[in-house]
């Protein structure tokens, strides 16, 4: 009669549903595949080591990188053989290029501010304004979330390398923000061997240290978001980026006063409006 009991009862045991959630296996190839329309680079929680937009785009397959030199020097990104001038970069939809230059440098564009990067080889979506030959890369900005965050990150290395990140957002009834501060600097006086430009001729061989190779930069991102939770949405973002570099010039002849200064201001608003239900 006991035996009877305990069976009854493990018959009307049930179990809770489990639902496992992942990435099907097709769209995970699909980001990896050469040939594929589009590639998604998810940047993650903003890290802690100094790690630049030019390295995440470097892992992206079809896509080549170009650096002319190291932390915070100009670096370009082409696709499937392409020139620099033939890809065209966008942050948040927003074209970066210029008219007098199309070639835009990926060193200006910090990676801790970045959700996530989309990389469309030759044929590009509608919404972009304009595509080049070689394709599209955007950059699109982090979002706030339902739950606030804040945070705060600071890293030192070698040839006084700093980056401080502070980062804010949250929600308040229809209306929610984000605000990200980004700081990377480094001396970059690294020790290297001047030939003196005679390369055939060892004997006059010194060993120097890199002069006015430093730079100092920040990013500002900020976004407010409107979301009745009717048909229409509405964010505006807003990025201001200043870099001040110095321009060392060649090994066995370094220049010690020339400086390059940039700035970069973008603003956009975006406004989506869904057609009410009985509306085609």
């Amino acid at each position: 009669m006991l035996a009877a009991a305990v069976t009854s009862a493990a018959a009307d045991e049930r179990l809770g549903e489990v639902v496992v959630t992942a990435p099907s296996l097709a769209e995970r190839r699909a980001a990896e595949d050469p040939t594929a329309f589009a590639t998604v680079i998810e940047t993650g929680a903003a890290p802690t080591e100094v790690k630049t937009l030019t390295d995440a785009l470097a892992d992206a397959v079809g896509v080549q990188v170009r650096r002319y030199g190291g932390l915070g020097d100009f670096s370009t990104v082409s696709i499937r053989g392409s020139s620099a001038g033939q890809v065209q970069l966008y942050l948040d939809g927003v074209p970066l290029s210029r008219a007098e230059n199309e070639v835009v440098n990926l060193a200006d564009l910090p990676l801790d501010a970045v959700d996530r990067v989309e990389v469309y080889r030759g044929t590009t979506p509608l919404a972009f304004a304009q595509s080049g030959p070689g394709g599209v890369v955007n950059i699109v900005s982090r979002r706030a979330t339902g739950t606030p965050v804040t945070g705060a990150s600071v890293s030192y290395g070698s040839f006084e390398t700093r980056k401080v990140d502070l980062a804010r957002s949250a929600t308040a009834g229809p209306w929610d923000y984000l605000a990200f501060a980004h700081y990377l600097g480094s001396a970059g006086d690294f020790t290297f061997t001047n030939d003196l430009g005679t390369t055939a001729n060892p004997a006059d061989d010194r060993t120097e240290r890199r002069r006015n190779n430093g730079f100092d930069l920040g990013d500002l991102t900020a976004r407010l978001g409107y979301r009745p939770g009717g048909p229409l949405a509405a964010v505006l973002t807003a990025d201001s980026f200043v870099k001040d570099e110095g321009v060392p010039g060649a090994g066995s002849v370094q220049a010690r006063d020339a400086r390059l200064r940039t700035l970069r201001q973008l603003a956009h608003l975006d406004v989506k409006l869904t057609p009410l239900g009985g509306l085609p």
